[in-house]
């Protein structure tokens, strides 16, 4: 096949595992003998730009703004694979591209202004349930109104008028519990489009195992993610290693909590070495996520998981038996001494489920078909 990408990246300054997700699909189905072209716009090199903030507003509100339409007329591609189009692309040239599509659903932006569906710490569904609006009333995009207003006005006719989900032959959901979300939005002539495919990562399992040394956390240290209620309910006993950085870190430093260790942000062969010496990775998230890339570095690696309910993660955990899940802290603690004392079977569980669901050939061969079928269905490509 010969195949597009299309992707808008984020800032370098702020990791993102779209980005990640984009270059290894790249990688993956070349290495399995297919042509691919990746056409990125950069948020980096756009941000140059003194009218950045007010060119990429009129764009998402619009739809108006930079086409792939050359690049991919030139490349011939049997089918388009559009990863992201926010906020750097614009969406008017979907309505004139006639080849086989499919989109890939990372959040719930389409159909939440702040792609969490979360606000003040909870879940949130004002908006796909029918008041378009609310999120323009709480200035749910980076806490503002006015850097709201574009989104708002974008995801006001639902996801039954939005352009990418409208012309998309197929289109992948991350989770079963980001795909019940957008079938709970509305339109079923998009939602019987979709599928669902979490994402792959490579082996990198060694053939030594560490010794269990602490409990990991890897993530954005954001509120959405847990962090802070997971450190204030800690129990001080348990060593506790944490990864990441973000808008939270000063404040996650002065809780100065006995047993916490704040590692800041680390490069990958570290981070693997972190999971690989834990006794399990805590994944504390508090919206429903789309599916977190940790969850499989830790099922690559062999390393029990222990979610809190409510969130695509817990739902792998609970399915696969990966691990244990937990309510509360309180009720962490006793599961904490549960993964201790099963460890050797959870960690084996873990890694089968690694290899039956998210290793990279999975991914390749789920990937494939998906757009093998795009391709048919639309009536033998573009």
């Amino acid at each position: 096949m010969r195949i597009a990408l299309v992707h808008s990246f984020y800032r370098s300054d702020a990791p993102s595992g779209e980005n990640l997700v984009v270059m290894r699909q790249a990688e993956a189905m070349r290495e399995a003998g297919h042509e691919v072209l990746l056409v990125a716009r950069h948020t980096d090199g756009e941000m140059e730009s003194r009218l950045y903030g007010l060119k990429s507003a009129m764009r998402v509100a619009t739809g108006v703004g930079p086409d792939p339409t050359m690049e991919l007329t030139t490349f011939q591609p049997d089918v388009v694979h559009v990863h992201n189009l926010f906020p750097n692309f614009g969406e008017r040239w979907l309505a004139s591209w006639e080849g086989p599509l499919v989109a890939t659903l990372h959040n719930f932006r389409p159909i939440c202004a702040n792609a969490l569906l979360y606000r003040d710490g909870l879940v949130c569904t004002l908006c796909p349930d029918g008041d378009r609006w609310s999120s323009l009333k709480y200035g749910c995009y980076r806490d503002s109104r006015l850097a709201t207003l574009p989104l708002a006005i974008k995801n006001a006719g639902g996801i039954n008028r939005n352009r990418l989900l409208r012309r998309a032959d197929r289109i992948i959901a991350l989770s079963e519990r980001s795909r019940t979300a957008y079938v709970d939005a509305g339109d079923p002539a998009i939602t019987a489009k979709m599928v669902v495919i979490p994402n792959g990562i490579e082996d990198r399992l060694v053939t030594e195992a560490a010794r269990p040394q602490h409990w990991a956390f890897v993530g954005r240290l954001t509120p959405e993610k847990g962090i802070k209620e997971l450190i204030e309910g800690w129990p001080g006993s348990e060593p506790l290693c944490v990864v990441g950085d973000g808008q939270l870190a000063s404040e996650l430093r002065a809780l100065n909590r006995a047993g916490v260790t704040l590692e800041g942000q680390l490069p990958p062969d570290r981070v693997d070495h972190v999971l690989r010496s834990s006794w399990g990775l805590i994944f504390p998230s508090r919206w429903m996520e789309g599916f977190p890339t940790v969850i499989a570095e830790a099922a690559m690696h062999g390393v029990p998981i222990l979610a809190r309910t409510g969130s695509s993660g817990a739902d792998f955990v609970e399915r696969t038996g990966s691990g244990l899940t937990y309510e509360d802290a309180p009720d962490m603690a006793g599961k904490l001494r549960s993964i201790r004392d099963h460890h050797e079977a959870l960690a084996n569980a873990s890694r089968l489920a690694y290899t039956a669901e998210l290793s990279l050939e999975a991914w390749q061969r789920q990937l494939e078909k998906v757009l093998l079928s795009a391709i048919a269905e639309h009536g033998g490509g573009g």
